[in-house]
């Protein structure tokens, strides 16, 4: 796509440095999801000021400007703060990068968008027996069943990410040894190995090796999951979880997060300590684990609370 003609300045444009910018994020080796993320916020930029404005000339009163303009347009708060922490990261490139004559960031001082807390939603214990029911058959070939049934319970019983779960191939899955798990790609390009439990186990070795050896495209992809098409995508496996949860009565839709979600709670609420659940989430900051906590403290007040009404340990009037 052409570029608009360039001011007559030796200063680079916001499109310019947005470009360098990119190809330093490329030769970094982020993720390219992590990447689109960050030029699209350094977009949102571009649309409030402008492509071919000068970067020594944004100050701080374009950024808040810009971000009011984001909530008057009705973005949630969490969404405010991804292009909030994009920008800022996109000014410390500026502002460290020699080639940039840029030595003040105009972000500064800037508050961050508070975002405020919320309910965390997920799927209960009936909720995903449910689900799980649905994938049931008497069917001696149940390919579809097998299938989303190893899917959900991978999900709920490792807090996979969608994408981490959509990208598996058959090389990262080991079933064979005394400790059987899965190898995920998590963000920032780190992986790590997710235990198995004894159901995800039996769900998993059902499907790879009774029901997707009989896939037409199980000789040509290496990719676990398998669609009538091809490879699932993780689209395809977000929709065949709404199906599901729908198919069992749940009125809301039911997104993969809210099983991460569980996962992560249930795992606290069991006692494991916030550094193994990090691990095992590939969380990199306690922030959202906070969230959790929160919630896991809270439920066990509640019960502590109706188990002491219940005895009547509580005074009564």
């Amino acid at each position: 796509m052409a570029r608009l003609s360039k001011p007559a300045s030796n200063v680079p444009v916001l499109w310019q440095a947005k470009e360098m910018w990119g190809s330093s994020l490329a030769a970094a080796n982020k993720a390219p999801k992590t990447i689109r993320t960050y030029l699209d916020s350094v977009g949102k930029l571009e649309a409030h000021v402008t492509s071919v404005r000068d970067i020594d000339r944004i100050s701080r009163t374009d950024h808040e400007a810009m971000i009011a303009g984001l909530y008057d347009a009705g973005w949630k708060a969490s969404s405010v703060s991804t292009v909030y922490r994009s920008l800022r990261s996109f000014w410390k490139f500026v502002v460290e990068y020699d080639d940039l004559p840029v030595t003040k960031d105009p972000m500064n001082g800037m508050a961050a968008p508070m975002i405020p807390e919320t309910t965390v939603v997920f799927a209960t214990d009936d909720e995903l027996r449910r689900i799980i029911a649905t994938t049931k058959s008497r069917s001696r070939h149940n390919y579809l069943g097998h299938r989303d049934e190893a899917i959900i319970r991978l999900f709920a019983s490792t807090g996979a990410r969608l994408s981490e779960v959509a990208t598996l191939t058959l090389t990262d899955v080991d079933l064979a040894t005394a400790y059987p798990s899965v190898r995920v790609m998590g963000k920032g390009r780190r992986e790590r190995d997710l235990p198995l439990d004894e159901p995800t186990l039996l769900a998993l070795r059902a499907y790879l090796t009774r029901e997707r050896p009989r896939h037409p495209a199980a000789s040509v992809t290496d990719k676990v999951w398998l669609a009538r098409a091809g490879e699932m995508t993780p689209n395809g496996i977000a929709q065949m979880i709404a199906e599901r949860a729908q198919m069992a009565g749940i009125a809301r839709r039911v997104h993969p997060h809210e099983l991460r979600h569980r996962f992560i709670a249930k795992a606290l609420g069991a006692g494991l300590s916030e550094g193994d659940v990090m691990a095992l989430s590939g969380h990199r900051s306690r922030s959202m684990l906070d969230r959790y906590g929160r919630y896991t403290r809270a439920q066990r007040a509640q019960d502590a609370f109706r188990k002491a009404s219940a005895s009547g340990a509580l005074p009564r009037l």
